[in-house]
């Protein structure tokens, strides 16, 4: 019997509990927060209007897919 199931990017347990997914979700949210960092510390600078331009597409997209879904159990 499958424990995990994937289904449009998220993971869906036998519990609905979603700790999987939430897992996923912060792993890829971490890699993607680290990359902006990265960026920051480069000596050209980047400004302001920038860093929220790549927030809003690397790590912001990504907390709000599926977010119903999820906050429906609560």
């Amino acid at each position: 019997m499958v424990n995990d199931y994937r289904y449009l990017g998220v993971t869906i347990d036998r519990r609905f509990s979603f700790i999987q997914h939430i897992a996923d979700t912060k792993r890829k949210v971490n890699s993607r927060f680290n990359m902006i960092k990265a960026i920051t510390n480069l000596k050209i600078g980047v400004n302001a209007k920038m860093l929220i331009t790549l927030y809003k597409l690397l790590i912001q997209s990504v907390i709000l897919y599926a977010a119903p879904v999820l906050s429906n159990g609560l």
